[in-house]
């Protein structure tokens, strides 16, 4: 899925000789850091190198801005690497900035300007045949805890809905046969994708996509979505809440959603999402979408718009940059 000439490539742990390897090898033009990992090792030999260097969509947890503030002179120190960062909130720009940031500016988050996400048309057209005339709403990016959340807000739905079909994406796909186990003693009906990509019944209850890189596919197939990791059992800390408004759907997530912050706060603003606190308002709010065919249309279009909306913060990212890269040497000079 990468664009032409370009390849991806692991960086090396952030041990000395390694990241001196690595940086040897490789000879890079620029370095564009994203979000907030901060490698000490890899940071202060790029900019011993004056290897012209950003950090973007960058953001810095509570947990975080206070570990960093108790070495505030060594934090100031690889912050010295960047010409420029560009932080996803206020708040953002305002902690890197006491770090000892120098030229940070608040961009948004990069994920507004992600594309949708992609998808096998020859697949939608398979899913949607098997999940024809069924109510479908999907459980994205689910981990411990939620699956089972999932399949009892099925089972109180299907008193209503007997035909109902919830697709369970778990974040870590190789826990579908464990999450098949945990449902199936639930007297549920499963089937499980697989990488023969097995499709499900007329009789299935809950289907398991326990596949790597289709959630674009079921994103398309279910017009309701609850993105994952707010209901979990570690904790939560919420995943993408974009993708699934990038696709024209309605978008609830549960309350613990500590890392989606602005974005969440964004779409509250819009009345572009459902934010609900307990497993009992999930299971309302999905029933009345399921009721309610022009609420849920409403719902759907106020996602998408916001979405659309917040698509051209690539443009500023990409001109703010323009220092940056102007930065990097002619060719021949490099060779030289």
């Amino acid at each position: 899925r990468l664009p032409q000439r370009a390849f991806h490539q692991y960086v090396p742990l952030d041990h000395p000789g390694w990241v001196k390897t690595f940086l040897n090898h490789w000879t890079p033009d620029a370095a564009l850091w994203m979000e907030s990992e901060l490698w000490p090792n890899m940071l202060f030999e790029i900019k011993k190198r004056a290897i012209p260097a950003a950090l973007l969509n960058a953001r810095l947890s509570d947990l975080s801005y206070q570990r960093w503030s108790i070495v505030k002179n060594f934090a100031e120190k690889i912050l010295g690497t960047f010409q420029i960062i560009l932080t996803q909130t206020d708040q953002d720009k305002e902690r890197y900035q006491k770090l000892g940031g120098l030229n940070v500016v608040t961009s948004d988050n990069l994920k507004y300007s992600a594309p949708p996400l992609p998808f096998e048309e020859t697949d939608l057209q398979k899913l949607n045949s098997a999940c024809s005339g069924r109510p479908v709403w999907v459980y994205a990016s689910s981990h411990d805890g939620e699956e089972e959340l999932a399949a009892r807000i099925h089972s109180d739905l299907k008193e209503e809905y007997p035909d109902l079909l919830t697709v369970i994406v778990p974040r870590h796909p190789n826990r579908g046969p464990d999450i098949e186990q945990q449902i199936h003693i639930m007297g549920l009906k499963t089937v499980r994708r697989g990488e023969d990509k097995k499709l499900p019944s007329k009789e299935t209850d809950i289907y398991i996509a326990d596949t790597m890189g289709e959630m674009g596919l079921f994103y398309r197939a279910a017009p309701i979505a609850v993105v994952g990791r707010s209901f979990s059992h570690d904790g939560g800390g919420g995943h993408n809440l974009i993708e699934p408004a990038q696709l024209d759907c309605a978008v609830l997530t549960g309350p613990n959603v500590q890392f989606q912050k602005q974005v969440l706060s964004d779409m509250l603003e819009a009345d572009a999402i459902l934010q609900v606190k307990t497993e009992e308002q999930l299971s309302t709010e999905i029933q009345k979408l399921l009721n309610d065919p022009d609420l849920l249309q409403t719902r759907k279009d106020k996602a998408t718009r916001f979405a659309r909306k917040k698509n051209d913060i690539i443009a500023f990212v990409t001109d703010a940059l323009k220092p940056v890269l102007s930065a990097i040497p002619p060719l021949k000079d490099k060779a030289a």
